[in-house]
């Protein structure tokens, strides 16, 4: 019997869940005893996951939910509401999956009840964000959606667990850690010359930079800060970011009035980071919390040193290359950092444990176990 199993995601855009879901579906598209359809609720935008899906003939459906055109916000969130839950409801009498996998636990919202109607046998939400961010009533529906509808719920570390069970009050969970293509990203490897050439970068200067959406959690507008601080001491500094988001002008503005825009390059969103990651002297990555910030993962994979926040899971430091900063560092502090490269850091979790083939055959023994538990219970 090979397993029909359903994932739900409200979008394709470019995300650490989204990264996620594009490994599962290639890595498992062709085992024996699986199956796996991706049903993503928004509609198909120019993304590089939407575009890759396409290219490699992945199993997606979209449900092309869009936003409600009434004015009134009670009415525009009752038809949002009901349009995606009537959307996923035929998602899953159409598939009829043996297990439904969620994405991003607020999904719950629209999901949980064509879940609960449709009697889908086995249910996984993977959390993906750090439980802190949820408050009112998303934390509600992230606290009662997983106990009401069974869910058994899927953390990507262990600090990440620790903190759900309080905050969710949930005891059981799995961990199944997030996977990166570590062997591509190695092949990728390129000289920081030849990196510098390709992105049109002097190969004579100081270039720190990031990888990642343009959104307050990422805590750009800081390291802009810490940015300024680097150029007093190394004049010729480049500051590079890869990525696009809703806090680009932001970002722009600030960069105008520190009078430091003519050492940012904005390079806009890349399907090379790699190259990206080879060509800097280190990777920065100030978020207030990440669950686990595939980035630095990936960042680490082909050597680049890296100075990450304490808002970046202890579990990520998967080389000596790192340096993770204290939770009230201040922007001297990251200057400092940023400028000395002779630390190490103790390794808390191994990069192979990150490998996305590990991940892909973590995620279909998960699946196997729980079945034949639910067939012999």
């Amino acid at each position: 019997m090979k397993l029909k199993v359903m994932h739900l995601i409200s979008s394709m855009n470019q995300g650490g869940a989204q990264h996620l879901v594009l490994d599962y579906l290639r890595n498992l598209k062709d085992v024996p005893d699986v199956e796996l359809k991706l049903v993503v609720i928004g509609e198909k935008k120019d993304s590089f996951y939407d575009q890759s899906l396409e290219k490699e003939h992945l199993d997606v459906e979209y449900l092309n939910c869009t936003g409600s055109r009434f004015r009134n916000s009670i009415l525009r969130a009752c038809q949002n509401w009901c349009s995606q839950v009537k959307a996923i409801d035929r998602a899953i009498r159409d598939y009829r999956p043996d297990i439904i996998h969620t994405h991003i636990t607020i999904i719950l919202k629209h999901a949980l009840l064509p879940i609960v109607k449709n009697q889908v046998p086995l249910r996984f939400n993977t959390l993906h964000s750090d439980p802190a961010v949820y408050q009112g009533t998303n934390l509600l529906i992230a606290k009662y959606g997983l106990r009401l509808g069974y869910f058994v719920p899927v953390c990507i570390t262990e600090e990440q667990a620790e903190k759900a069970k309080k905050r969710y009050g949930f005891r059981n969970y799995e961990i199944l850690r997030n996977g990166i293509d570590t062997e591509a990203f190695q092949r990728a490897w390129i000289s920081r010359d030849d990196a510098r050439d390709r992105l049109y970068l002097p190969r004579d200067v100081f270039v720190l930079g990031s990888v990642g959406r343009f959104n307050k959690i990422k805590n750009y507008s800081f390291l802009l800060d810490v940015f300024a601080g680097v150029l007093i001491q190394k004049g010729n500094a480049l500051l590079v970011l890869a990525g696009d988001g809703g806090e680009r002008a932001t970002l722009e503005h600030k960069a105008n009035a520190l009078n430091i825009s003519d050492r940012v390059i904005f390079l806009g969103n890349r399907e090379d980071v790699a190259t990206v990651y080879c060509a800097l002297d280190v990777f920065v990555l100030p978020s207030v919390h990440e669950s686990c910030s595939l980035v630095t993962l990936e960042a680490q994979a082909v050597g680049t040193r890296c100075v990450v926040s304490a808002g970046i899971p202890a579990e990520a430091v998967a080389t000596p290359n790192v340096r993770r900063m204290g939770e009230k560092a201040s922007r001297d502090e990251w200057v400092s950092a940023i400028l000395d490269d002779s630390y190490a850091e103790d390794i808390v979790c191994p990069l192979s444990e990150y490998d996305v083939k590990k991940a892909s055959a973590g995620l279909k023994a998960m699946y196997l176990k729980y079945w034949s538990g639910l067939s012999h219970g």
